[in-house]
């Protein structure tokens, strides 16, 4: 976790000069906060009104607010109150900046609003949110742990960090490491045209695997919904799934929206320069009043980019944009052609010294040159050709660097 500071202000009245003399809280105050409310704040300090304390509860009270993490700054000021021995306690916080969603992985044994009140029970300042720092998520954690234990279920409680795709820290994830659960089963809601059984087998990797939230999700969104993309149902999405288990076997039931299967009406390019559009047009597989296969089609305008490389240009980029009229789509090829790269070095490997200086001399695109993805290509098939009766396979590495736009290139003979 990342660590941060907070600060304690003590200032107190003549009347504590002793920490062990007890006296009678009358009222607490926190204000400061715009994230929780004075019900919450005043619970998470741990003091109780019209309760015998001392100095040093009155610390350890602050001690508790900015130790939980959800706090940058503590002050706090203890003063006599009406009353025999009365004392008023006042808080003054900051609120931290840097929170993330808690998540709970294969709590099955409970609804989500059923944990939400177990964790903020036992943790006043819980939102569904954790802090960065502090003690809030252990303190979380031991929460879970009693509330499972107390029922006499599995409570071996762990938690991570999570992170998105893009590798930052999305998420503290939580999860009971005893669970048992195994995913058994795949059931589809409100997918009326494709059969269930492809839609289970784009998740058939699931099955016999540990239940975890956050990887059924993510297989429902990579792996389910280009399925249906890939039979023309372009507008496909995931809106929601619950998880339901008999004897530790659990049952994933996906509510799926298909929306329309779209025939592909009409497609045309833009941008392009260096590559006329009847020539892109032969990398297309798709049919014209066919249901678009969306995985194909991807691949097909990959196999457009990769053209570019015979230019030079190793950073191309087409991105495909629909128009939807009814049931069917046009799509528009919006190509982005990038810098034009050059010809970095060339290395042989898998062969001797003096086999791969003839080599070298005998390659022809210099270095600084404009690169073309398909010299290479040419070099290795006439070297094969020249060596009819030798066995040869040879593996390439294009190593682009974007910074210097060039393209450094490795080729391995691996004979046979």
């Amino acid at each position: 976790m990342i660590k941060t500071l907070f600060f304690l202000l003590l200032l107190v009245q003549p009347v504590f000069s002793l920490s062990a003399e007890r006296f009678h809280l009358v009222k607490v105050v926190v204000t400061g906060s715009t994230r929780y409310s004075q019900d919450d704040l005043q619970r998470a300090t741990g003091l109780k009104l019209n309760s015998e304390v001392t100095q040093d509860d009155l610390q350890n009270a602050a001690r508790r607010l900015g130790g939980s993490g959800a706090f940058t700054g503590v002050q706090f000021t203890f003063m006599p109150a009406k009353g025999v021995r009365g004392v008023e306690a006042d808080f003054v916080v900051t609120d931290a900046m840097q929170f993330l969603p808690a998540s709970f992985e294969n709590f099955l044994w409970f609804s989500d609003s059923d944990l939400q009140q177990i964790v903020r029970q036992a943790v006043p300042l819980f939102d569904g949110s954790v802090p960065q720092s502090g003690t809030m998520s252990e303190d979380v954690k031991a929460a879970l742990v009693q509330a499972l234990s107390s029922k006499g279920l599995p409570s071996q409680v762990s938690y991570t960090l999570s992170a998105s795709e893009m590798g930052q820290i999305s998420a503290v994830s939580y999860k009971v490491d005893n669970a048992g659960f195994k995913i058994a089963d795949f059931q589809f809601v409100n997918a009326g045209r494709l059969p269930s059984e492809t839609l289970a087998k784009a998740l058939a990797f699931l099955k016999d695997q540990d239940y975890s939230r956050s990887v059924v999700k993510q297989a429902l969104d990579g792996n389910l919904v280009p399925v249906c993309q890939s039979h023309g149902f372009l507008k496909c999405a995931v809106l929601g799934f619950k998880a339901s288990f008999q004897q530790q076997m659990v049952t994933i039931t996906a509510d799926l929206s298909e929306g329309p299967q779209f025939k592909l009406a009409s497609y045309q390019w833009s941008g392009n320069t260096l590559i006329a559009g009847n020539e892109l047009n032969k990398r297309i597989t798709l049919k014209l009043g066919e249901p678009v296969d969306f995985s194909r089609l991807q691949d097909d305008l990959a196999q457009v980019q990769k053209a570019y490389g015979k230019f030079g240009r190793e950073a191309a980029k087409v991105k495909p944009v629909p128009t939807y009229n009814g049931d069917q789509v046009a799509y528009l090829f919006q190509v982005n052609e990038g810098d034009l790269f050059h010809m970095g070095t060339v290395d042989f490997l898998g062969m001797d010294s003096a086999s791969a200086q003839k080599l070298a001399a005998s390659w022809k695109l210099a270095e600084g040159q404009p690169y073309d993805n398909t010299y290479y290509q040419r070099f290795i098939a006439s070297l094969v050709m020249s060596n009819p009766g030798r066995q040869m396979e040879w593996a390439a590495l294009e190593d682009v660097d974007a910074q210097h736009k060039t393209v450094n290139l490795k080729l391995q003979l691996k004979s046979r």
